[in-house]
């Protein structure tokens, strides 16, 4: 006879993560722990987990916690009563509140945990633990590493305990889903010396299978990206979606040190270096940029972007000169046909007093781009052959990069004509991606007229 098992943890950890982590069929606390309960005040009160994907997105906020001592008669029951919430509920839903009991577990100096699940409700629907007759319910366990605003809380991988289990797991039970879940048959003790050896194993405990809580109010995903840097320092995958999430949010320099750090673990790939290249530039680093890019061309000729930050770079530093040579040096691939060194090629010349020149310039580079018809739209939209203002396409249909070109033509042409940019300038920086070269290059422009500093 197979044996089906009440995998209520599950429940927990697809709200977490997503993921199937393994569950044990023997709690991880002893009798002991149960009569001499530990205790962590820190969990204590209201948190949020994020969608470390969705930073600055309504999706961010995912759930809404409620931790706290299980409590009778004044006295503390040995275990946490945790809530969990949508973070954004639908308003036209039931409220859904699901409850475990948590128990803390000390061991080799590590704080882990055990969580039992206790009740699912959607309005006056409710469904508990002991309302599936005929199953066995698991333990979800875990490790925590609590401070005073932030907790960590992970989650063992069925795959890897899977293929690294100990003899004495003598055989592993799976529950048959799409994605089995290793379902650990162990003693307690077992489950505990196992959770003490593998507690800092990157590979045991993937952060796929982490989620974070904050106080609510806090850079929840700021917090979480650090602490898996701090974690997971060398992992290429994290590097590179830590480095965009800080370029989103303007912090060039903490973009460019991680993509330098990818750079540095894969020095033959030339992509790598274009990233770097790229995040250098918005830096402002136009010397070390174009140095990557020189490397990425090399290590891997035809990668789209390194010719095109060429052109980017020498515009953005005001060299104008450099920039309509390194334009007309550049040839799309059939890959990508890019219409940011057309343009900016045609905006050199134009800040060159070479006015003439950039019309035909234009003329000729329009006739010969082959490439999206949004690029197309923009070229013929610059010279002024689709309906005057901004944006050429109906807002339900324009894209930002489209908003951004048709702001930032109007801006240099006035510039040619010795008129003022500054509202067109303004118009494109205000609510522009922190990532945008061409936001980059209206801010530049604005400080050449103002003098201000660069921000």
């Amino acid at each position: 006879m197979r044996f089906r098992f009440l995998v209520w943890g599950l429940t927990l950890s697809a709200l977490l993560v997503g993921c199937a982590p393994a569950v044990s069929l023997q709690p991880l606390y002893t009798p002991q722990e149960r009569a001499k309960p530990v205790a962590e005040p820190r969990i204590e009160g209201e948190w949020i987990s994020p969608f470390i994907d969705e930073p600055g997105k309504d999706q961010e906020e995912w759930l809404h916690w409620m931790i706290s001592r299980e409590e009778s008669g004044g006295q503390w029951l040995g275990y946490y009563k945790v809530e969990l919430r949508p973070g954004k509920p639908e308003s036209h839903e039931e409220p859904k509140v699901t409850t475990y009991h948590v128990r803390l577990v000390s061991a080799g100096d590590k704080l882990f945990f055990d969580a039992d699940f206790e009740e699912h409700a959607e309005g006056q629907n409710k469904i508990g633990r002991d309302d599936a007759l005929g199953l066995i319910p698991t333990h979800l366990p875990g490790r925590l590493r609590a401070q005073q605003d932030f907790l960590r809380i992970s989650l063992l991988n069925s795959s890897w305990v899977e293929e690294n289990k100990p003899d004495s797991f003598k055989k592993m039970v799976h529950t048959g889903s799409d994605t089995d879940v290793a379902v650990i048959t162990g003693s307690t003790e077992e489950l505990r010396n196992f959770f003490v050896q593998n507690a800092d194993n990157a590979e045991a405990f993937p952060r796929e299978y982490v989620a974070y809580l904050c106080r609510p109010g806090a850079d929840c995903v700021l917090r979480a990206y650090e602490d898996m840097l701090a974690n997971t320092p060398d992992d290429d995958e994290l590097l590179g979606s830590a480095a965009i999430f800080f370029l989103d949010r303007g912090n060039y320099a903490r973009a460019a040190e991680l993509r330098r750090r990818r750079v540095e673990l894969k020095p033959e790939n030339g992509p790598l270096h274009s990233e770097l290249g790229n995040a250098l530039l918005l830096k402002r680093e136009f010397d070390g940029a174009r140095s990557e890019f020189a490397a990425a061309e090399k290590l891997a000729p035809g990668e789209w972007f390194a010719p095109e930050g060429v052109v980017w770079s020498y515009f953005v530093e005001g060299k104008f000169s450099e920039a309509a040579a390194a334009a007309a040096n550049y040839e799309a691939t059939k890959k990508h046909a890019s219409v940011d060194p057309i343009l900016l090629g045609y905006f050199s010349l134009l800040r060159l007093g070479r006015r003439e020149e950039a019309g035909s310039w234009l003329k000729e580079r329009t006739a010969q781009y082959a490439g999206e018809a949004e690029g197309h739209i923009v070229l013929l939209g610059v010279q002024g052959r689709i309906n005057a203002g901004c944006p050429w396409l109906p807002a339900a249909v324009a894209k930002e990069p489209e908003r951004e070109w048709c702001w930032f033509g109007q801006a240099m042409e006035n510039i040619a004509k010795g008129k003022s940019a500054k509202w067109e300038l303004d118009r494109l920086v205000d609510g522009a991606p922190k990532n945008s070269l061409t936001a980059l290059a209206a801010r530049i422009e604005l400080e050449r007229f103002s003098g201000s500093p660069k921000k």
